[in-house]
């Protein structure tokens, strides 16, 4: 029977990625949209404190 491929965004870029596992799900398009991500939260987080 056919089975459906689940599609979840890019937290980075909002691209649709397949999800292949169940189990382990794909959040980024590569490794660079992963330190993109991560980097910008902490500057936001950053930034958010220093206007407190």
């Amino acid at each position: 029977m056919g089975e459906e491929m689940r599609t979840l965004p890019c937290r980075s870029c909002k691209k649709p990625l397949v999800q292949r596992s169940r189990w382990r799900r794909k959040r980024y398009c590569g490794p660079w949209h992963r330190v993109k991500y991560t980097v910008s939260k902490i500057v936001e987080l950053v930034m958010e404190a220093g206007a407190a």
